[in-house]
């Protein structure tokens, strides 16, 4: 899907009237259009692409060069830096880095529940909050970016966060030698500052 386009999912045409199977599907085929508009009728700067998790209630921008595995498999952001034919085994490939966006459990009420409850799963390197600016909002956004160490020795920072009614983690994945680093942690603070809830 091209931006600026919709669905190319078409109507589907049904017989008679009253709420049956037929005004079901046409309910359902209204509420999908209403949630893509949702998405586009933000101001998506030049090279992003919109995505909306209606599972995790959230919508977000993030770089069209990256490449979503496999595209609408997940209903929250999973992405990454390379192709799908360079993925293997679970673990990045060198030069490699992945980013995903993912809603708290229903167990977790805090944030500093979720990172105790993710703390038994990492090998913690270092804890800090910081604030970034989001458009939509003058209000600074206060992160709490946790950077661990990965069985595999993949560095992680995952970057804990609230919008209005939706806890957040910001997850991601690299190797500690790569020289884009600092760029990558830049990106994935660009794209906790995109997110917005998802109005229904």
């Amino acid at each position: 899907m091209q931006p600026g386009q919709l669905s190319s999912a078409k109507p589907v045409r049904t017989e008679g009237v009253g709420c049956g199977f037929g005004s079901s599907v046409l309910a359902a085929f209204l509420f999908s259009a209403c949630v893509l508009a949702i998405a586009w009728s933000q101001q998506v700067p030049s090279g992003q692409t919109p995505f909306v998790s209606t599972a995790g209630g959230y919508v977000v921008d993030y770089p069209s060069d990256w490449h979503r595995f496999p595209p609408g498999s997940l209903p929250t952001l999973d992405i990454y830096n390379f192709p799908f034919s360079r993925a293997g085994g679970g673990v990045l490939p060198d030069g490699g880095a992945s980013i995903a966006l993912v809603p708290a459990p229903e167990r977790v009420a805090s944030i500093e529940d979720w990172i105790k409850a993710d703390g038994g799963l990492r090998e913690e390197k270092a804890r800090s909050t910081i604030s970034l600016v989001r458009p939509s909002s003058r209000e600074p956004l206060r992160v709490v970016e946790v950077v661990s160490l990965t069985g595999e020795g993949m560095e992680n920072v995952d970057c804990y966060f609230e919008i209005p009614g939706r806890l957040l983690v910001g997850r991601l994945s690299y190797w500690p030698d790569d020289p884009r680093a600092k760029e990558y942690r830049e990106l994935l603070h660009r794209i906790i500052q995109s997110a917005r809830p998802l109005v229904r």
